[in-house]
């Protein structure tokens, strides 16, 4: 319960997110704000299922913390280089 508007409330949700992007070690998260964005590249050196076992392990933690995402904002974009 922390009104809306308030300094307390940022500060308390960058504490709360804080360690997610020490949960992967294949994935890079990009956070800003409560928007977070999270980038993979399949190469030689991981499986499609190591990245699929990473995303799941993200999706858990953010089950365990009580975070969702917007399915309406979430995307998945492929960019061959």
């Amino acid at each position: 319960g922390v009104p809306q508007g308030s300094l307390l409330g940022p500060f308390l949700f960058l504490i709360y997110i804080n360690d997610l992007p020490n949960g992967s070690s294949l994935i890079d998260f990009i956070t800003y704000a409560d928007d977070t964005t999270l980038i993979t590249s399949l190469n030689s050196h991981f499986s499609t299922n190591s990245h699929n076992n990473e995303l799941n392990n993200v999706f858990k933690s953010f089950c365990t913390d009580k975070l969702s995402r917007n399915a309406t904002k979430t995307s998945f974009k492929t960019r061959i280089s």
